[in-house]
Formats: structure tokens, sequence, C-alpha cells
């Protein structure tokens, strides 16, 4: 087994936390630049924590990207990490105890578990439920909608599922259309470029929901919320050519994040009041 304390030798705060090597662009192949990684996270943490939740749960937490990042807030006191891999819930766990994050390791928890298995999870617990790029990878939309019901009873009144980075049914032959047309050379003919776009759709193999699922959540998940809001995504295109923070590699590039991803948040009850 890998020595975890090795691995998190020498490493600061941020990139015990960061898998830096997750960001990898549709359109060139390559990992997009750190400082639009950076921009990404704390972004999506934003979102997250928008409505000031003080306990949380993350599904599919991976190694903390977002979780300790949010544990980290003064306002967060609970944050509750479930991962489907032992690899991952175990690396949370050395990351909690080292002296970098030795001061919020009271608040969190740890769960090596898939997402649909909620034992020992209080209902009426939690102000937030986050999903972030993750129900693209659930096997079908019964599973989906399982996991929601789920989600709701773990929720107290006010409480909301956050659900980010999902992919749009509607858009799959329109981004793949862009990708394919990003790639293309000069030369390429009509019929190759739909013969490459075509190509490019029949490997997709990731979860697509459509918006109207969640707009429909009366009749696709009875009784377990009251309101729905569709976001864009928070972001921004990479710097272009000439302008300050350009990579090269992705000057050119759209950013599928922006353009081809939403965000979802489920509010079982009441919006809180403003303080």
């Amino acid at each position: 087994a890998e020595d975890y304390d090795d691995a998190l030798a020498g490493l600061s705060a941020e990139d015990m936390i960061t898998n830096w090597s997750a960001y990898i662009s549709s359109y060139s192949g390559k990992l997009w630049p750190r400082s639009t990684i950076e921009h990404w996270v704390n972004a999506t943490v934003d979102r997250i924590l928008d409505m000031r939740p003080k306990r949380m749960l993350e599904l599919g937490s991976g190694n903390g990207m977002l979780a300790f990042r949010a544990a980290l807030r003064p306002e967060v006191e609970e944050v509750w990490m479930a991962d489907l891999s032992g690899e991952a819930c175990r690396y949370v766990e050395k990351v909690c105890a080292h002296p970098h994050f030795k001061s919020i390791q009271h608040k969190c928890k740890v769960l090596h578990r898939p997402a649909h298995d909620f034992s020992g999870v209080p209902d009426g617990h939690f102000d937030v439920v986050a999903m972030n790029a993750m129900t693209m990878y659930f096997p079908s939309q019964e599973y989906l909608s399982d996991v929601l019901r789920k989600c709701s009873k773990a929720l107290r009144p006010g409480g909301y599922v956050y659900i980010g980075c999902s992919r749009s049914v509607e858009h799959l032959q329109h981004f793949h259309t862009d990708v394919t047309l990003f790639n293309a050379q000069d030369e390429t003919s009509a019929l190759q470029f739909r013969k490459d776009c075509l190509l490019r759709r029949a490997k997709e193999k990731e979860l697509l929901t459509s918006p109207d699922y969640f707009y429909r959540h009366k009749e696709t998940l009875p009784g377990c919320f009251d309101k729905v809001a569709i976001l864009l995504r928070r972001g921004y295109d990479c710097p272009k050519v000439g302008e300050k923070g350009c990579d090269a590699r992705h000057a050119d590039a759209p950013v599928e994040m922006t353009r081809w991803r939403y965000d979802v948040w489920l509010l079982k009850g009441e919006l809180p009041a403003e303080k």
C-alpha cells in the first residue's frame, strides 16, 4: 500500500487538496493551466456555499478538493465526505490528520461508500448535499433519482442539493460537433467531418441529463423538493494570445465548463431569510 505520509511530504496545503490532473480539456486533450483550475475550484466552492450552509455532505468527494475548502470557512461547522474509492478515503483521512488541516479535523467525517448508500446518515441533518462533476458517472437516470430522493431525506427544511457541472443531453451533438471542428484540419472534407462527429458521439459513455428532468421535479421526484434553479457555470474562458496569463496550449480552446455544462439547485422548503 502507498505510504500517504510520504505522498504528502513537502506538499503545500493547496496541493494536498487539489487534483490538478483531473482537469483535461476535451478540445485540446491537455491539462488546463493551474490558474484556470484554481479559479474553477474556488468558484464552485463559492456557489455551494452561496446560501450559507453550516452542515455539508459531499457525495463523490474524491481527494476533498471542494469539501476541505468548505471546511476551512469559519461559518461551516460540519463536512461529511463520501466516496466509492477506498484509496481516496484513506488519502482524505491522512490529510485530515496533517498539521495543515488539524484545526478543522473535528469538522470532517469520511465515509467509504457509493452514492446511494445513506446508511447512518441522519434525516433532516444537512443544509446542503453537494455532487460536483459526478452525476454523469451514474449508471442511469433511475439511479440518479434514487440518490436524489435519499438526499432530500437528509436535508433539513430550507436545505438544498447542489449538482455541479451537469451535462445536457440536448447539447450532446452540438458539443461533439464543436470539439470536432476545433480539431479539424483545413483539408478535412465535409464527409469526413461528419464521420468524425458521429464517431465522437458514438463513443460517449457518460450520463447526460436534460434540465427538463429537474424542472419537472414534481413529476420526476415527487414530494422531494419545492423549488429548482438551473444556473450557468461560473468561470471564464482562458486568456487569448496577447492577454495576461495566456497559455499557448489553450489560447484558442473553448472551455466546456462554461459552454456546455450547468449547475442545479434543488431546494427543500423555503429560501433562508436574508441576514
